[in-house]
């Protein structure tokens, strides 16, 4: 419980990842010590959504990669979905009908390849009939209008189907979405990527998505190559990491494992 709110992180599934890509400069000897590896120098990411139940919103924050997306990366990422996700809200006691606010930190294809699914006939629809989807402005372009360097982690062919049924809300950078849940603006994973905050009777659930996409990658230093800014990513950890300590935030990691997917740092400590 977060206050008046209650949050799940749910299970999407899991993926591999080269460790080098994974943690950027930093040398092999010193991530494998936090995560070890799998084969062929690769570590196993999972991708958790984060579940918010509040008074008066149901709201899904990264749905994850979805089958129609594990299917497509399942041989070079070996990707797979988790429990069918439908399955995991109906045990909370939420329907997907019930969902009515989804946030994406980014459109990358493991953490918004859920928004949508495919009908036997073939047509996109969205899995969450009800749920506005909220996304950054320049991320919406960012993933309509990739360049070389950023086209592999943008399947957007298909998002536009949102369009097509009113249920896309294009923001302008930090937002209350709901009272008490905001998004505020973490670039450098994406120019334009955002993380959201959980806030209530005195109390901070913060989800960075991939700016601290797992407990291992909390040092200012473990920057995962796949970032556009590393330099932005490592500014932007420095200042929301003091002001964790500072408030004894709790946070909760989209690829983190099971047992280190939630996260409270302490005060005094230096990431």
């Amino acid at each position: 419980m977060i206050g008046k709110f209650r949050c799940f992180l749910l299970d999407g599934g899991s993926l591999r990842v080269d460790g080098g890509a994974m943690f950027g400069v930093v040398p092999r000897m010193l991530w494998e010590k936090k995560v070890g590896t799998i084969r062929e120098n690769c570590v196993e990411l999972q991708m958790n959504s984060l579940l918010v139940l509040g008074p008066q919103h149901r709201i899904l924050i990264d749905p994850g990669i979805g089958l129609r997306e594990a299917k497509r990366f399942g041989r070079e990422y070996h990707a797979r979905c988790g429990e069918n996700l439908t399955d995991q809200l109906r045990r909370l006691g939420v329907t997907p009908e019930e969902i009515d606010i989804v946030i994406n930190s980014h459109l990358h294809w493991d953490h918004s390849g859920a928004n949508l699914a495919l009908t036997p006939d073939g047509s996109v629809v969205p899995v969450f009939p009800r749920a506005v989807h909220f996304v950054q402005q320049g991320e919406w372009e960012a993933a309509l209008h990739p360049n070389e360097l950023t086209k592999e982690g943008y399947l957007l062919q298909n998002e536009t189907a949102l369009i097509r049924t009113g249920q896309l809300e294009l923001l302008h950078g930090e937002t209350e979405i709901v009272p008490g849940v905001s998004v505020i603006m973490t670039p450098g994973h994406t120019l334009f990527h955002q993380s959201v905050s959980i806030r209530s009777e005195g109390e901070t659930l913060f989800y960075p998505g991939d700016l601290i996409p797992t407990v291992a990658h909390l040092p200012r230093t473990f920057i995962s190559a796949f970032d556009l800014e590393p330099l932005r990513t490592f500014e932007t950890k420095k200042i929301l990491l003091q002001q964790a300590r500072r408030e004894e935030w709790t946070l909760a990691f989209c690829h983190g494992t099971e047992e280190a997917s939630f996260y409270r740092p302490r005060a005094g400590k230096r990431a």
